[in-house]
């Protein structure tokens, strides 16, 4: 085992036992109740911010508290469309590969890091964020517990109310329908994105019917859409062709919330 891995390993082990960012890793799930977890340690958790700047009149390695407004200049990272993204982190593990790879540093010194309190690390992104430079948080960058959030899912976390982060639910199925409510009717699916269905099921012959429903979970789902449930003929096709088939025929052509989901169930017997 070369010195890299090694060290790798022992980071991942530094934080196995730290509840934050166990949180944060539950929270990749997108599940309205891993984020509730989320919410929960960040009430009494710290987050450490990296410093582009010292800040004034502040002593090193002293915990201060104070009453006064904090000013800080952070470093962020950017998307690749430019947007910048405010960066917290849950464990100094975290720290070092990003710092590193982006030449980070304190006023063109060794970096330093700032301990916050959770909550007003929030509270201090949301004050910062305009969703036009600057888009979002992102607890520890380029980890495997890597966690994203945009400015109205920030908001809702730093008011103590969980909400599912749709951009991370995967591996929907149809085993979770109890929890599966269907939607009020309401207008009916554009003729566009029926007729592209309908096409995209006649090219896919393992697949028996392709059922369109507006459904809502509150386990994953923030508001009703449309929902594909999708019956195979005999033994089922690759699933995953399948989604994607049908995902690339409606592409621009799903109504608001503006995403689908695509479920899969057996043909009758």
């Amino acid at each position: 085992m070369d010195d890299a891995h090694e060290a790798h390993e022992g980071a991942h082990e530094e934080w196995l036992d730290d509840p934050l960012t166990l949180a944060v890793a539950a929270a990749r799930s997108g599940l309205r109740s891993d984020v509730a977890r989320l919410v929960q340690a960040l009430q009494s958790g710290e987050l450490l911010v990296p410093l582009a700047d010292d800040i004034a009149d502040a002593p090193e390695g002293e915990r201060v508290e104070t009453e006064e407004p904090l000013t800080i200049q952070p470093h962020m990272v950017l998307d690749p469309d430019g947007g910048a993204f405010c960066v917290f982190f849950t464990h100094v593990a975290f720290v070092e590969p990003i710092a590193s790879e982006l030449n980070w540093s304190t006023a063109g010194g060794e970096l330093k890091l700032c301990t916050l309190m959770a909550q007003h690390a929030l509270h201090m992104a949301l004050s910062v964020i305009d969703e036009v430079e600057v888009r979002g948080l992102v607890f520890n960058p380029g980890t495997e517990v890597e966690l994203m959030l945009l400015r109205d899912e920030l908001a809702s976390l730093a008011q103590g109310q969980p909400l599912p982060l749709v951009g991370y639910v995967e591996d929907i199925t149809s085993t979770d329908e109890a929890a599966t409510l269907l939607a009020e009717p309401s207008d009916p699916p554009p003729s566009d994105f029926l007729e592209a269905l309908c096409k995209a099921k006649e090219n896919l012959p393992g697949v028996e019917d392709c059922k369109v429903q507006r459904t809502f979970n509150p386990e994953r789902d923030r508001e009703a859409h449309l929902t594909i449930s999708v019956t195979f003929k005999g033994e089922a096709a690759d699933r995953e062709e399948v989604a994607k088939a049908l995902a690339d025929a409606v592409e621009g052509k799903v109504p608001p919330p503006g995403y689908i989901d695509i479920v899969f169930a057996p043909a009758d017997t």
